[in-house]
């Protein structure tokens, strides 16, 4: 899955499935960002139907850190995880 650390995304869009255990995004699986580095997502869209266990979302599965930034974006797919039991 795509990571977005130090990597800035301007514009981006994504559809079909994904599937993964942790991490798991429709866009971007880990999204970091620190004092040095911005981890920004901008202007960006995802119809992915996600499949994960922890750390799952419909844009980005994580998104961490002080400049993990996520602006102007959305997601419309579906996310699916197992039921807890």
């Amino acid at each position: 899955m795509p990571t977005s650390a130090r990597s800035p995304i301007p514009t981006a869009r994504d559809h079909g499935s994904v599937s993964g255990v942790a991490d798991v995004g429709g866009l971007v699986g880990y999204n970091a960002g620190n004092a040095d580095n911005y981890g920004t997502i901008k202007y960006s869209y995802s119809t992915v139907t996600v499949y994960g266990t922890s750390d799952v979302g419909g844009l980005v599965g994580e998104n961490v850190g002080s400049k993990g930034e996520i602006d102007y974006s959305y997601s419309m797919g579906s996310v699916l995880v197992p039921a807890l039991r």
